[in-house]
Order: structure tokens, then C-alpha cells, then sequence
């Protein structure tokens, strides 16, 4: 038979334990945020990948832009090689030039440290599984805690029968036995 005090302190230790390991992870999560806040404050960037695509998509279009000026450049100097609009031209390509290689320079310095983001990003999503993994583990056990509460209690002790209430035929067959006897005793 099943011990209730022990049961309800059984349970009220699981809850506990669950209680406990719920606010480690909220407590882990929290500390996942500001690693990654503080990843972000320290880098300048929001999130390495999509600052990545989109440094490399403006490096992208000013190579394009870039191609176009050099196009039109090569058209005037064949056309008109003193003309005042290919030294325009010239600057300009050098400005765009100059953007292209920023561009690239800053994809590259940010390259290495989204490793870094990406650990913590991963670390934070594990958690955040945990977490809520966790969470239904404290309500399961609550759950089963609330079922564990409903006993059978036991009013009179069991009846222990000395004989079988079994068949009784060596009992009937004895008895026809007996009364055959004596009516042919009887009648005979």
C-alpha cells in the first residue's frame, strides 16, 4: 500500500526541482539577451547576417554603377577625349571606387565576429527549448501530482474463509450416497 505523506513529498519535491530548473533557464535566457546586447553594442551591428548580405548587395550595385559610369567614360574619351564631363566621370568612378572597397572592407571585418553572434544566438534558442521543455515537465508534474492524491482507503479488513464457498458436489454426492443407502436398506 502506497505511503500518502510520502507521495505528497514526493511530489511536492518534484514540483520543486521543475520550479528550480524553470528559473535557471528563464535566468540563463536573461543572460543569453544581454550577451547578445552586448555583442551588438560592441560590433555596431544587428544581426551579422543580413548586415553582411546587405553590404555586399551595395557592393554589388555600386560595381554595377561603377561598370555604367565606366562604360559612358570610354564613349566620351573615343568621342571627345578633352571633354570636361570624362574628368567628371573619372571622379566619380573613383567616389564609387571607393564605396566598393568600404563595402567589402566592412563585410570582411564583420565576417569573423558573427561566429561569435551565431554561438550566441544558438546558445539562446537551446535555452529557450529548455525552457520551454521545462515549463511542460512543472505542469506534467503538477498534473501528476493532482492524480496522486486520490487513494483507496481501507474500511473493515477482508473477509478469510476458513472452507471454500466453492461447489459442493463431494458434499451432495456424499448425501445421495447416504440417503440411496438407507432407502435400500430400508426397502430392501
Amino acid at each position: 500500500m502506497r505511503n500518502p505523506r510520502q507521495d505528497r513529498q514526493q511530489d511536492a519535491e518534484t514540483i520543486t526541482a521543475a520550479e528550480l530548473e524553470c528559473d535557471r533557464l528563464r535566468k540563463a535566457l536573461s543572460e543569453d539577451d544581454i550577451a547578445i546586447a552586448a555583442w551588438r553594442a560592441q560590433s555596431g551591428a544587428l544581426d551579422p547576417k543580413i548586415d553582411y548580405a546587405s553590404l555586399l548587395d551595395e557592393a554589388s550595385q555600386l560595381n554595377t554603377k561603377r561598370i555604367e559610369l565606366k562604360g559612358q567614360f570610354e564613349a566620351i574619351s573615343r568621342n571627345a577625349p578633352n571633354s570636361p564631363s570624362a574628368i567628371s566621370l573619372q571622379s566619380q568612378m573613383a567616389v564609387i571606387n571607393g564605396g566598393v572597397q568600404d563595402s567589402l572592407n566592412s563585410a570582411k571585418t564583420l565576417f569573423p565576429s558573427a561566429s561569435t553572434y551565431e554561438g550566441l544566438t544558438i546558445k539562446r534558442e537551446t535555452d529557450a527549448k529548455l525552457l520551454e521543455a521545462a515549463g511542460a515537465a512543472l505542469q506534467q508534474a503538477r498534473i501528476n501530482a493532482a492524480q496522486n492524491h486520490y487513494y483507496v482507503e481501507m474500511i473493515g479488513s477482508p473477509s478469510n474463509p476458513k472452507s471454500p464457498s466453492g461447489p459442493y458436489s463431494l458434499k451432495w454426492v456424499s448425501i445421495v450416497f447416504i440417503v440411496s443407502m438407507i432407502l435400500y436398506a430400508v426397502l430392501g
